[in-house]
């Protein structure tokens, strides 16, 4: 049996709607032979909040996902093997000057240097975020996103009660548990004064690829 597409993405991708594999290659047509997120906004509520992203650069495109056809699928199954040699020959030139490709510049160079059609296409067709999933004790499981992609248009993906891992919104809820506050800073003249801390508390990330939590208990360092 012989497929026709292959989609590769992140193993932190959170699935927010129903992926319709019909809907994305109608809107590119039987030409399209690379989809990837458009991610015209790389931010939730604002430029300037914690974990925000400036818009993508014309050199880029988002390696967060890509739905590939079957006759260009080697290109990302012998991607990291050939990683190293591309990353020597990519470059850009930004402020006047050659620099070396970023993550992001380097899957677009691939592409194009190896003729290979695309089309960035808004979030409703790949309704996804990379996200973490936290567990703390008291307020179950948190998700929350560590990267954000978003369509600013039409296109646009309804979010609901989701915020960044770098939130306010998450930090109170960790430090309630004393994941953030196992050493209680205090302000005093002339400096910062640490109070003894607290017990660590169980907090723990879920893993995407097993399924299952990891229980090690954190440790801190509270000198640092």
């Amino acid at each position: 049996y012989k497929y026709d597409h292959v989609l590769v993405s992140r193993d932190d991708a959170q699935w927010l709607q129903r992926f319709d594999l019909n809907a994305l290659l109608r809107s590119g047509g039987p030409t399209v032979e690379l989809y990837v997120p458009e991610c015209s906004r790389r931010w939730l509520n604002s430029t300037d909040e914690p974990g925000a992203a400036p818009p993508m650069l014309p050199s880029e495109m988002c390696d967060h996902v890509q739905l590939l056809t079957r006759n260009h699928a080697k290109l990302l199954g012998r991607y990291y093997s050939r990683f190293f040699s591309h990353s020597r020959e990519c470059h850009v030139v930004a402020k006047g000057a050659p620099r070396a490709c970023t993550s992001e510049e380097l899957l677009r160079w691939t592409m194009v240097t190896n003729g290979v059609k695309w089309r960035a296409v808004e979030q409703t067709l790949l309704p996804y975020e990379r996200s973490a999933h936290i567990k703390t004790p008291s307020h179950g499981v948190h998700i929350c996103y560590h990267k954000f992609c978003q369509t600013d248009g039409p296109g646009k993906l309804k979010l609901k009660n989701l915020h960044m891992c770098q939130s306010a919104y998450i930090a109170r809820r960790l430090d309630s548990v004393g994941y953030f506050g196992s050493c209680l800073a205090l302000k005093t003249r002339g400096g910062l004064t640490t109070a003894p801390p607290a017990p660590p508390a169980r907090v723990a990330l879920y893993m995407v690829t097993t399924g299952s939590y990891d229980n090690a208990t954190p440790t801190y360092n509270c000198t640092d």
